[in-house]
């Protein structure tokens, strides 16, 4: 009777991890867009631009106009003093 009870618990904690599991693999996972500073191509992957070979900028994080540089914060340039822009899709 005690190998049947523990046997059922088993069970059903199995079956309860499958079904969680389901769910959290059914979520649309959200994907960063990287832009290129200088030609302003876009990509989903962080790395340099295969057009001009620049650093690509997170969307949202700023960046250097001057000498490229990025930084998740806004201010002034720590190479170059330059204020930093924020890199948006919408830059043309």
């Amino acid at each position: 009777m005690i190998i049947a009870a523990c046997f059922a618990f088993m069970a059903t904690s199995a079956i309860a991890q499958t079904s969680s599991a389901g769910t959290k693999s059914g979520a649309t996972k959200q994907t960063a867009k990287y832009y290129c500073p200088k030609c302003h191509a876009a990509s989903d992957k962080t790395g340099t631009c295969a057009h001009c070979n620049a650093k690509l900028v997170k969307e949202g994080d700023y960046y250097c106009p001057g000498c490229g540089a990025s930084s998740a914060k806004a201010g002034k340039c720590t190479a170059c003093n330059k204020d930093m822009v924020k890199m948006t899709s919408k830059k043309a």
